[in-house]
């Protein structure tokens, strides 16, 4: 039994130094690159998801009319486009944009007779400023329009703004915990950020609702290293 005890004692003793040595070379592997990343700039990346809601929708509208004479026509289709974009106006709403996407202009007869001139005209339009979805649909069925269709939820130039804002904001956030980890770990503090670069995407709709989108940010950061006083 002494003798068990006793080889215990040295095995135990032996292990001891052993353990006292592997954690005396991490330290010197570790000050070593402390050394060597000292000077060097500290890099830190990051992304950030969000869900936002959109505030404009975009309308694919068509329109027709006859007319007995060609410029009769052209008056028409005029009219009908300002009455289309005066009546998708309201309850806070407003025309964003409208384009003429397509327009037919050609002239009605048979063998006989001369019916005049049809025209059919489709107009690409955009309104914001709504809450709900409802809204807009509301107003649709006013729109003296003979279809409408191509519904499609986005962001304003102004809400796509707020939007990259407010990731920008929580990515930059998030690189500066990284950064300053990465120079707690060098034993120095953080300076001065040399550079940042920014994008977002667009990524997919929201299955909650049909007028939300998921949009990412992804930045990356270069911070000066700043030696401790």
């Amino acid at each position: 039994m002494r003798a068990l005890t006793a080889a215990l004692a040295v095995a135990i003793t032996s292990v001891l130094p052993l353990t006292a040595v592997a954690q005396d070379n991490d330290d010197r592997t570790t000050k070593r690159w402390q050394a060597q990343v000292k000077d060097q700039p500290i890099r830190a990346a990051a992304s950030v998801q969000d869900e936002f809601t959109t505030d404009q929708i975009t309308m694919s509208l068509k329109f027709s009319s006859v007319h007995q004479t060609f410029d009769g026509l052209i008056a028409t289709l005029r009219r009908r486009k300002t009455d289309i974009l005066r009546e998708a106006e309201g309850n806070g709403m407003r025309v964003a944009e409208a384009t003429i996407t397509a327009m037919e202009l050609r002239r009605r007869r048979s063998d006989s007779d001369d019916f005049g001139y049809f025209g059919d005209v489709t107009v690409l339009l955009t309104v914001t400023g709504f809450a709900d979805p409802l809204d807009v649909a509301a107003r649709l069925k006013m729109l003296p329009a003979r279809s409408v269709g191509q519904l499609q939820y986005s962001l304003s130039k102004s809400g796509l703004e707020q939007a990259e804002a407010a990731l920008r904001s929580k990515v930059l956030a998030k690189i500066q915990r990284e950064a300053a980890s990465e120079a707690e770990l060098r034993t120095t503090q953080l300076g001065d950020m040399l550079r940042f670069e920014f994008e977002t995407h667009v990524n997919r709709r929201s299955p909650k609702a049909v007028n939300v989108v998921i949009i990412s940010g992804r930045g990356l950061a270069v911070f000066k290293p700043h030696g401790k006083q």
